[in-house]
């Protein structure tokens, strides 16, 4: 079990610790999810949605399919970071159930993968994670190890809601790789 698996399965601050694919399992190595950081990868890049999908298998990250090869074409493999805002499923997938003081506490988990990992970009595809951030004035925190700092749509805007173009947010990343790789 990494760094960041430990420290978020002995947190017990979550009010959705007791949600089954919450629950930390030996054999699949996790439950709540941290950081999901590719083998051989320099960490560069950091995604972060909004939360784990409750519909994931255990064990898996839940950009492990189509929303996250978006980010794998545009990025590559060697490049990136999973993570989330908050780090533990609901069961319906939302998370205006939690309090600013426990989004505080969950974003002290997201600092500390960005401060042992580093990347040169940090880029936030949650419209919850965007306006919970700046409700509550946090987004400079997320810059404080120079990283530079992106707010876009999750993939599933474009692939699940056909709500705008996908070719159109492939441009979107290929200029934050232009501008940050």
């Amino acid at each position: 079990m990494d760094l960041f698996q430990e420290k978020l399965n002995n947190c017990n601050k979550c009010p959705f610790e007791d949600y089954d694919i919450n629950w930390y399992d030996k054999k699949t190595g996790c439950g709540k999810l941290g950081a999901y950081v590719y083998p051989g990868s320099d960490h560069t890049v950091m995604i972060v949605g909004q939360n784990p999908s409750h519909r994931r298998s255990k064990g898996e990250h839940a950009m492990k399919g189509r929303q996250g090869d978006i980010f794998r074409e545009v990025f590559g493999e060697n490049h990136l970071v999973f993570t989330n805002i908050i780090q533990v499923s609901t069961p319906d997938n939302k998370v205006d159930y939690f309090s600013n003081e426990q989004i505080k506490h969950c974003l002290n988990h997201l600092l500390f993968e960005i401060e042992e990992l580093k990347p040169k970009v940090v880029i936030v595809c949650s419209a919850f994670a965007k306006r919970r951030l700046k409700d509550l004035n946090l987004t400079n925190s997320l810059m404080k190890w120079n990283s530079k700092l992106f707010f876009i749509n999750h993939p599933d805007y474009y692939l699940t809601y056909h709500r705008g173009d996908i070719n159109e947010y492939k441009k979107q990343l290929i200029e934050i790789k232009t501008k940050c790789i």
